[in-house]
């Protein structure tokens, strides 16, 4: 039996979907052997502290446990028009197989600034671009580009100088 593996997870509106498995190594759209789908909720809330985050908090004592299960920690925080932030990123795992992604979202869902970062690293930080639109923004923070990495991590927002 051949196995075909997805690995990942997406995002959908509420609707019908049509799905096509095909042979990706080859490109052609006959392939053979038993496969399944697997949906799972995504587990949007921080385990322990609070999804809201103001300019200057440092988030510690979260962790994504579940990658497989849809584990992906969301915060929101409130940005002004104009304000120029940097994100300070680390995943306090030593493994350097755990990776974990940080993603800084505008109010419409469009990405401001995202990134990866590897157990036994150390912090990592990137500046975003000015902000464009006022108000909530959103923080994801989960395993990277759907593997099923996990691990305990912190990160801050805060005004970059000069912003």
């Amino acid at each position: 039996m051949e196995t075909l593996s997805i690995v990942g997870y997406s995002e959908w509106d509420p609707g019908e979907y049509e799905f096509e498995v095909y042979n990706q190594a080859w490109g052609l759209a006959e392939p053979t052997g038993g496969y399944e789908f697997t949906f799972l909720p995504i587990n949007r809330a921080p385990e322990s502290v609070s999804p809201t985050v103001s300019l200057g908090d440092t988030v510690r004592g979260e962790s994504i446990s579940d990658p497989d299960g849809g584990d992906r920690d969301e915060f929101e925080i409130e940005l002004a028009l104009g304000d120029t932030v940097a994100i300070y990123f680390q995943a306090l795992s030593w493994d350097p197989d755990d990776r974990l992604q940080i993603l800084l979202m505008r109010p419409d869902g469009g990405t401001m600034r995202g990134f990866n970062v590897q157990g036994g690293d150390p912090p990592s930080y990137e500046i975003a671009p000015p902000v464009s639109m006022a108000g909530k923004h959103h923080v994801w923070v989960y395993g990277n580009d759907g593997r099923f990495d996990k691990g305990p991590y912190e990160f801050a927002i805060v005004r970059a100088s000069g912003g």
